[in-house]
């Protein structure tokens, strides 16, 4: 189980000072608590301290002077209005995923927690959805960010489109964002490469792969690696290309007969599931027959009728962590395009679906 992340000590005293502003404890023209007295009451750093004025001061709510210490402004009611009126875009492909589904719900709670509204786009993974998406954000000027989860379209991305806003990337980033985004992931290819040791500790050396999309190949590539290490290899040929995962069928026996497959890693568990449901309509018995992995560890994986091995990559704590940076990087406006990586640490889930090979 994930610890539960906690929020951060400065945004602590800026909701704390805010909302003296808001009770009317502090008026327009009132003197703010200086550096030292925030340190002291609230047992921070300066270097918090000093974080959660400048955090106040860039949304309009105090004002610094040199010399004289900090204000509350005369504009701090439009400020706190426009505050109340805050909205991040939330784009993503599909919400038949759970994986997005748990992912946006732990980023609604994270800004709902601090007043600011999720606005939830679908694109159906369409490319020129999220253009259209993202042209909507820049030329309505009421979000504050964006946050693109799984964008997962193979066209590339046109990043002309893109408002001038503090942008969270989830699961993947687009190379045309790297420079400028936050990106938040669990550690994929240590996920891959998870999946691979596994199997061949249980012996297995006739290996595929059920991929679907151009996501997260560092999926791929950590798997790659991970039989690698082990003098094996993955050719194009145990590469089995799905077009949808919530779709298999036409090509997967043929595909598992020809390698005389006896493990299949599926690279999200919905596209797990799909081809655990064909496999056994076809009968194939799972984990005797052949073994099968997936990556997600959604509610339902362990709920089969054959439980599933797969591989937990914390969606909530990866919707948090993202509500919590991009609350930061609208708190700090000169800082939010300095690119930063943030990856979570996976942990591979054993159950029914992988045993050892029959020989």
């Amino acid at each position: 189980m994930s610890r539960k992340p906690t929020e951060p000590k400065y945004l602590r005293i800026k909701n704390a000072i805010l909302q003296d502003v808001r009770n009317a404890h502090l008026m327009p023209g009132q003197k703010v608590d200086s550096i030292s007295e925030i340190v002291e009451r609230f047992k921070v750093s300066k270097v918090t301290a000093v974080h959660a004025l400048a955090a106040l001061e860039a949304e309009g709510i105090v004002r610094r002077e040199h010399g004289r210490g900090t204000f509350v402004t005369e504009q701090s009611d439009e400020a706190i209005r426009a505050l109340d009126r805050r909205s991040v875009a939330v784009i993503v492909p599909d919400m038949s995923n759970p994986f997005n589904v748990e992912i946006v719900r732990s980023i609604e709670k994270g800004l709902r927690s601090q007043g600011v509204i999720a606005e939830l786009s679908c694109t159906d993974g369409r490319n020129e959805v999220v253009r259209e998406m993202l042209e909507r954000v820049k030329l309505e000027k009421k979000a504050a960010g964006v946050v693109l989860v799984s964008y997962a379209t193979r066209a590339q991305f046109d990043g002309t489109c893109l408002p001038d806003l503090p942008i969270v990337t989830i699961d993947y980033c687009p190379p045309s964002l790297a420079d400028r985004s936050i990106f938040i992931s669990c550690d994929n290819f240590k996920g891959g490469h998870d999946v691979a040791s596994h199997l061949i500790a249980l012996g297995h050396k006739r290996i595929g792969c059920f991929r679907w999309g151009e996501v997260t190949p560092a999926r791929i590539e950590g798997f790659r690696k991970g039989l690698a290490d082990h003098g094996m290899t993955l050719e194009d040929n145990r590469i089995f290309l799905c077009e949808d995962h919530m779709k298999v069928g036409d090509g997967v026996l043929a595909f598992i007969e020809r390698e005389k497959l006896t493990a299949v890693f599926a690279t999200n568990d919905m596209l797990a599931m799909q081809v655990m449901g064909y496999l056994r309509a076809n009968g194939y018995r799972i984990p005797e027959d052949i073994s099968l992995v997936g990556y997600d560890n959604v509610m339902a994986s362990q709920y089969l009728d054959v439980p599933l091995t797969t591989i937990e990559q914390y969606e909530e704590q990866i919707g948090q962590r993202a509500a919590d940076n991009l609350l930061a990087a609208m708190a700090a406006p000169s800082q939010f395009r300095v690119p930063r990586e943030i990856l979570i640490i996976p942990t591979l889930v054993v159950r029914d679906s992988t045993a050892p090979p029959k020989f």
